[in-house]
């Protein structure tokens, strides 16, 4: 998966894929934490 990734952008530094991955986990963690807390809040 990860090599296929690095084929179809292989301008990307590994660094900066593991960066992306990091970032799009913490947005993905926030989104879903903020979203939790709505949904209690609304519940």
């Amino acid at each position: 998966m990860f090599i296929s990734h690095l084929g179809l952008a292989p301008r990307v530094t590994s660094v900066e894929a593991l960066n992306g991955r990091k970032r799009l986990t913490i947005t993905v963690y926030a989104y879903s934490k903020n979203h939790v807390l709505k949904f209690f809040i609304h519940a």
